[in-house]
């Protein structure tokens, strides 16, 4: 067991050309607040180019990696595979953390979190019940072995749903999730007492900021992302 602001861990945070405003505002916001408490910890922005030469083309000034398949919401999967397989070829993290461009770390409370399964997110039902995966939009952890379940996987490219599809591959190798109710996904499963209006805006309030590791604030402008880490953030 260890807390994320010791382990070696590459929060990865996956994009694309399309929505480069969002990653914008994450490193206006929450990265600087990450890496200042978390020296060992590396962000990475992740995007994708099908007609780039090579299949990892990586961008150290600015934290940017761009791979070889197509930028799109269908190719999810494939684009979480490939970097995966970067970390694990290029890189000597332990474990990475994936989220959204559109995913709020609330950097004090994540630096202090302890990690210590090979897979942990907030928990999602699949229809069958046979097991649980971790919300994709929320972020989940994941450590080398697991990782190199889903590289090693030769259908996990073809998923349509990227999360559920890790949690199918792990499954099938025996690794069970960790539920962890402090990864919070989207609106829909906050209570009402735990947002307020700014702008029109539904956010989370500070109270409900303060007490979990992440907010998925899912398919919301950038706007949103610089107002909610304000209230974080406010004195």
């Amino acid at each position: 067991m260890a807390r994320v602001e010791n382990l070696d861990l590459i929060v990865g945070v996956v994009s694309c050309q399309k929505y480069v405003d969002r990653l914008q505002a994450c490193v206006d916001t929450w990265i600087p607040d990450l890496l200042e408490i978390c020296p060992r910890t590396r962000v990475v922005q992740v995007i994708a180019d099908e007609n780039q030469h090579a299949l990892f083309d990586f961008d150290r000034d600015i934290g940017r990696l761009s791979l070889r398949c197509p930028d799109t919401y269908e190719a999810l999967a494939q684009k979480s595979q490939l970097f995966f397989k970067w970390v694990l070829e290029q890189n000597s993290a332990t474990h990475v953390f994936k989220c959204d461009d559109d995913t709020l770390i609330n950097a004090r409370a994540f630096a202090a979190h302890e990690v210590n399964t090979a897979y942990e997110g907030y928990p999602m039902p699949t229809p069958e019940a046979h097991f649980e995966y971790g919300s994709g939009g929320a972020g989940y952890f994941i450590d080398r072995r697991a990782m190199r379940c889903v590289v090693e996987d030769e259908n996990f490219a073809q998923q349509p749903y990227e999360d559920l599809a890790v949690g199918q591959c792990l499954h099938t190798n025996g690794i069970v999730l960790h539920a962890n109710h402090q990864l919070v996904p989207s609106l829909n499963f906050w209570n009402k007492q735990d947002y307020i209006e700014v702008s029109g805006m539904k956010l989370p309030n500070r109270a409900f900021l303060a007490k979990h590791l992440t907010v998925h604030l899912h398919r919301m402008e950038p706007e949103a992302m610089y107002e909610t880490h304000a209230l974080l953030t406010q004195p």
